[in-house]
């Protein structure tokens, strides 16, 4: 039996503890998936799963694919559970380079809604609850003229 003392304060803490997480409990998190679907006169990239620094380059590389085949990029993240400051930084250089021509759809609520808010994207990236208002560029977070 060892002796616990004031060295236990030093020892590393068990990972995700003391840090907020995700998903308690819960194993690693699933691979993100992007779709890709064209659609009359837009691409449709649906992202299921979780944004961050780890794929931010394949979901930037994907919205460049999307690019070549249709001049409005519709970017559904209903199913995003998860996006970080790079995903955000991603959205937001498409937001310039493309203006109008990016329609992002983001749930109506959850922790997507809520980051979105907190970093005041919803209404900068003209943002939509659904797909029809974002083909049709309608914004509901804003207006949707750059």
């Amino acid at each position: 039996m060892r002796d616990e003392g004031p060295d236990d304060e030093r020892r590393p803490r068990d990972e995700g503890q003391g840090a907020p997480s995700r998903a308690a409990g819960a194993g690693p998190p699933e691979p993100t998936r992007f779709t890709m679907s064209v659609l009359d006169d837009a691409c449709l990239l649906q992202i299921a799963g979780e944004l961050d620094l780890s794929n931010a380059a394949e979901f930037e590389a994907q919205i460049g694919r999307a690019v070549e085949r249709r001049s409005i990029v519709a970017i559904d993240l209903r199913a995003c559970r998860y996006c970080d400051s790079a995903a955000l930084s991603v959205l937001v250089r498409t937001r310039k380079a493309l203006g109008n021509y990016l329609r992002v759809v983001i749930p109506e609520s959850g922790q997507v809604r809520r980051i979105f808010d907190l970093a005041q994207l919803t209404q900068a990236l003209g943002t939509c609850t659904t797909l029809a208002d974002a083909l049709a560029g309608k914004a509901d977070g804003g207006s949707a003229s750059a």
